[in-house]
Formats: C-alpha cells, sequence, structure tokens
C-alpha cells in the first residue's frame, strides 16, 4: 500500500511524499493473533483431543501448507509416540515407538528441526534417524514445551515441494508451539478429569449397593440403586430427610449409636438396620458408614447393602436345623427303641404281677409291701420316659446354668442299656466339682447323644461280639485355652477309625460313611452348628483302626 502527500505552498516547491507500508506482515500478526485467541478458547470448547488438533490445524492452514499434519504426544515411560491427530497423503499410523524417528530427534534434542531434502538424507546416513513410513521432501517439526517438560512435538511436512517451509515458518512455529503445547497440556488434564468422573460415575452407577451422602439429614447424593433399593425416583430421594425412610426400629438403631458415640464408646461403622420402602414394606440393610467432609461441612458417606434375601434365608436355615435336629433326635430314638421297650417292659411287668398280687392277697402287710414295689417300679418308668421325653421334645430353650455331667448322665439314661446290651464297656471319668457351663441343656444332651451313637456303632462294627478293647470312654475335664476356662467333653472309642482323607468332610451336612438305613450324615454337622452356637469348639482327632476322639469345648463363662 502506498500513501502520498503534498508539501510547500508554491507550486515549484510543492513535493510529494510517498509511504509504503507492509500490509502483508499486519495482516499475518492478526491472523496469528485470532489464532492464538481460537486455540485457546477451542480448549474446552471441544470434546476431545482429537477435536482441538483438528481446529489447530485448520487455524495453522490459513498461514501455513498444513496439507501432511499431526501432532506427536511422547511418553517418556513406554518411549512411544501417539498421535490424536495425524493428517497425511501418503501414510497413517496412530502411534509407533519413538524409536531413531524424526519426532524422536526433536524431543531428545530439544530443539525445532526444517530439514529439507538433503539434510533428510544427511540424518538416515549417519543414523541419527530411522525412517519410519514415506520420506518427505521437506520436514518441519518443534517441540511442545508445557514448564521445561516436552509433551511432544507439532509437525508439517511435504512430499513435493522441498521449499513449502522456510525459517521463518520454523519461527512461526516456534512462536506459537508454547500456546498450543499449553493448550493441548490443558485439554490432556481436562480428559483425565473427565475419564476420572465417568470412571467413577460408572463405578458407583455399577456396584450392586446402595451409594449415599447424607447431610444435615438430609440425603444430598445417592446412585440409581440406592433409589431403586427404596422405591423411590431421584427428584422423589433428593433431600429427603432419612428418617423418612427408616423405620421405629430403624430410628431406635440411628439413636443408640448416637448416645454410644457421646459416651465417647466404640461405634463400629459396619451395622445392620431396618429401611421402609416408598410403597411401605420394610427391607433388612447393612450399613457401613464413615464421615467425611464435604463442601465444608460434616457429611457420612454409606455403602448400603439390601440384606433382607439373606435375612430370609438365615431364617429359613435356622428353621432347617430346628426341623434337622427334630428329626435326627427321632433318629437316634428309632435306633434306640429296643432297648427302650425292654427298660419300659421290666417296670411294666413288675407293674402287672404286683398288681395281680394285690388283686389275690388282701391282708394289710403285704398290701403296702406290693404298694411299695408298685410305686419303686412307677418311678423307674416314670424317670426312663420322662428324660425320653425331654429328649424328644421341641421347645424354644433359653441358655441356663447346667453341670456337664448331669446333662451326660441323663443322656446315659436312655443309651445305657443299648450299650450295655451290645456289650460295650462303659468308662467314665468326669469330676463331681466341675464348674457350671450356661447352656441349652437339650441341645448339648443331643451332641451328646449323637457321639455316643457314632461310637456305638463303630465299636459294634469292629466288634460285633464281646472284646476286651470294646470301650467306649467319656472323659470331662476343665481346661484353659488363650487365657479363657473351658469345660473339654472328650468321647473316645477303639472302633474303625477315621480316614485321613475323609476326616475334614466330616461336618459336612449329608456327608455319611455309614449305609442309607444307618444314617443320614446330619449328626455331625447338627451337633457342629449346636457347639459354635454356644460358642464353643467341636474337633475330632483319629487314627484309622485304632480309636476316634471327639472332643467338645463349652467355655465356662458363656
Amino acid at each position: 500500500m502506498v500513501r502520498a502527500s503534498r508539501i510547500g505552498e508554491k507550486l515549484k516547491e510543492r513535493e510529494i511524499v510517498a509511504t509504503y507500508i507492509d500490509i502483508t506482515e499486519s495482516k499475518r500478526m492478526e491472523i496469528i493473533q485470532k489464532l492464538l485467541y481460537q486455540i485457546a478458547t477451542s480448549v474446552h470448547a471441544t470434546k476431545s483431543m482429537g477435536e482441538l488438533s483438528r481446529i489447530i490445524q485448520l487455524e495453522l492452514g490459513k498461514i501455513l501448507d498444513t496439507t501432511n499434519f499431526f501432532i506427536a504426544l511422547y511418553n517418556k515411560e513406554e518411549d512411544t509416540i501417539s498421535l490424536p491427530y495425524f493428517l497425511d497423503e501418503k501414510d497413517h499410523f496412530e502411534t509407533f515407538p519413538a524409536g531413531k524417528t524424526f519426532t524422536a530427534y526433536v524431543i531428545k534434542s530439544g530443539k525445532p528441526l526444517l530439514a529439507k531434502k538433503e539434510q533428510i538424507k544427511q540424518l538416515i546416513q549417519s543414523g541419527e534417524v530411522e525412517v519410519v513410513g514415506t520420506i518427505s521432501k521437506v520436514w518441519l517439526g518443534v517441540p511442545l514445551i508445557v514448564e521445561e517438560k516436552i509433551i511432544g512435538v507439532i509437525v508439517v511436512q511435504s512430499y513435493t515441494d522441498e521449499n513449502a517451509f522456510n525459517e521463518k515458518d520454523l519461527e512461526l512455529l516456534k512462536f506459537l508451539s508454547s500456546q498450543i503445547g499449553l493448550s493441548i497440556e490443558h485439554k490432556l488434564s481436562d480428559e483425565k478429569v473427565q475419564e476420572s468422573e465417568e470412571n467413577y460415575h460408572l463405578l458407583v452407577e455399577s456396584v450392586n449397593d446402595g451409594i449415599v451422602i447424607s447431610q444435615k439429614d438430609k440425603f444430598i447424593f445417592f446412585n440409581k440403586r440406592f433409589a431403586d433399593m427404596l422405591g423411590y425416583t431421584y427428584d422423589e430421594l433428593f433431600m429427603k430427610a432419612y428418617s423418612e425412610v427408616y423405620t421405629e426400629k430403624g430410628i431406635e438403631i440411628l439413636m443408640e449409636r448416637k448416645r454410644r458415640r457421646e459416651r465417647g464408646e466404640y461405634v463400629p461403622s459396619r451395622y445392620e438396620t431396618v429401611f421402609k420402602k416408598k410403597d411401605g414394606t420394610t427391607i433388612d440393610v447393612e450399613a457401613n458408614v464413615t464421615i467425611i467432609d464435604y463442601k465444608g461441612d460434616k457429611a457420612t458417606f454409606a455403602v448400603i447393602r439390601d440384606i433382607t434375601d439373606h435375612k430370609w434365608a438365615e431364617e429359613e436355615k435356622k428353621a432347617m436345623q430346628v426341623q434337622l435336629m427334630q428329626s435326627q433326635k427321632l433318629e437316634s430314638i428309632g435306633t434306640l427303641a429296643s432297648g427302650v421297650a425292654h427298660e419300659i417292659n421290666n417296670p411294666l411287668t413288675g407293674i402287672i404281677n404286683y398288681a395281680q398280687l394285690i388283686h389275690n392277697r388282701v391282708q394289710d402287710d403285704s398290701l403296702k409291701e406290693f404298694a411299695g414295689g408298685i410305686i419303686e417300679e412307677g418311678d423307674r418308668v416314670a424317670k426312663i420316659v420322662r428324660n425320653l421325653l425331654s429328649f424328644s421334645r421341641q421347645g424354644k430353650e433359653s441358655h441356663s446354668p447346667a453341670n456337664i455331667k448331669d446333662i451326660i448322665d441323663a443322656t446315659l439314661s436312655i443309651i445305657g442299656s443299648v450299650l450295655r446290651k451290645d456289650q460295650i464297656t462303659l468308662e467314665e471319668d468326669i469330676p463331681e466339682d466341675l464348674p457350671q457351663i450356661r447352656c441349652r441343656k437339650q441341645q448339648i444332651e443331643q451332641v451328646i447323644m449323637n457321639l455316643l451313637t457314632n461310637s456305638r456303632d463303630a465299636l459294634n462294627h469292629r466288634y460285633p461280639d464281646y472284646d476286651d478293647d470294646k470301650i467306649l470312654k467319656i472323659t470331662v475335664l476343665p481346661i484353659k485355652m488363650e487365657g479363657k476356662r473351658w469345660i473339654r467333653t472328650t468321647v473316645e472309642d477303639h472302633g474303625s477309625g477315621i480316614p485321613q482323607d475323609i476326616i475334614d468332610r466330616i461336618f459336612d451336612p449329608f456327608f455319611t460313611t455309614k449305609t442309607r438305613d444307618r444314617g443320614t450324615g446330619l449328626g455331625l454337622s447338627v451337633s457342629y452348628g449346636i457347639i459354635r452356637e454356644h460358642g464353643g469348639e467341636f474337633t475330632v482327632d483319629s487314627e484309622l483302626g485304632k480309636y476316634t476322639r471327639f472332643h467338645v469345648d463349652l467355655p465356662i463363662n458363656n
């Protein structure tokens, strides 16, 4: 552009002064300023690194040939180059090892490179650079540096025109590279944050547990699972007072936890409570809570698990165990039926005989004598029947103080005659002054009965007839374990023993070595459950063909 003006008053004095203004450079700087602004504003306006790179390529294309253009990002740990944007007439890459590529050359030198045909050839021949892809006639790359760290390289190249780029273009890219590098770094950070948020959202929404944050007694954040658990929509549950979803029992549990916390007592983070759903039904849940700082104020973060089905299954399991125990009692009673009948028949025979004699005699002295005999035999029958009914009766017995010797004696009053009939020698080593235990007496009687029955079967299997070693021994003694006092009851027999390859399975439900008509495999499993429920230990040691010892350890202070 040329501007002219006159100077001087008279014609002969008049002169023309012309001024030349280079508007090409001015226009170029204006484009550069717009380019920088466009790149800066595109960081948050674009959805991906590739989209931002596309805008950079288009804006640079207004002042440079970007027909063949790419942005390379460097992963130092893996020594690899990734290309979020790659526009090229010849090749296509997404990632490749850094190696000795032109891009790696710029990264490792930390300096821009404008290489034309001859220099490209020299770099390749010297081994400083190795070719990846098609060789261009001119290659221009500038490092992208953010806070003195090279994050990548911006590259333009031409396969047809060696003079497509010059030193001025190199200086331009150097000038732009800091802003481009900063924009790319911000975009990468945004993508990491977005990825983290997406992963967090995916995690929170994918878990099968409810996740909830409550603050000032209101639900301020929760996942879809928690809303579904209670039957609410998001809008219905958001900012709802949590007292509205707790049952009376749940509120009482909360208040008790609060009272304990105020007293300075330990309050476990995990607890069970009851929620009320939108439709009025209730669900049992397990809550695992943590106190957190949320937006500058205290809040409660909780993971909520619906355990309704689990609780129902536990109740079903308990009911089934009661049924199994009752069935096992009936099984044991059936096994002992012949012996019990023998015990009952003798007194009954005596009663009948005495009654007959009373009928035949009328003298008073004799009547009294026979009446005494009737009473004596009747008492014996009553005792047997009483123990038998106590053993077989189903009831909600509570824990109460008991002496293990009395429990064993009551059990032996039922099974003792059967052992004698089978010619089994019973040995007892039970002190008289044992401490009492708190237990469900009938359940412990059932455990002792199961062990005695198993020992009887093992002895009869090994010794069908009388033998000096056909011995069943019951030993009771107080012991100390882990600083606690226990009562140990050991039932030992020299029967068949238990093979080592199955000894770990004998407490499994329905596992049995007996024939189908001799047992169900539930006795030891049920007994194990009873002892564990009493806070005790139930163990066994055995040597095949020599002995078996079952140890029942019950805590004295239960």
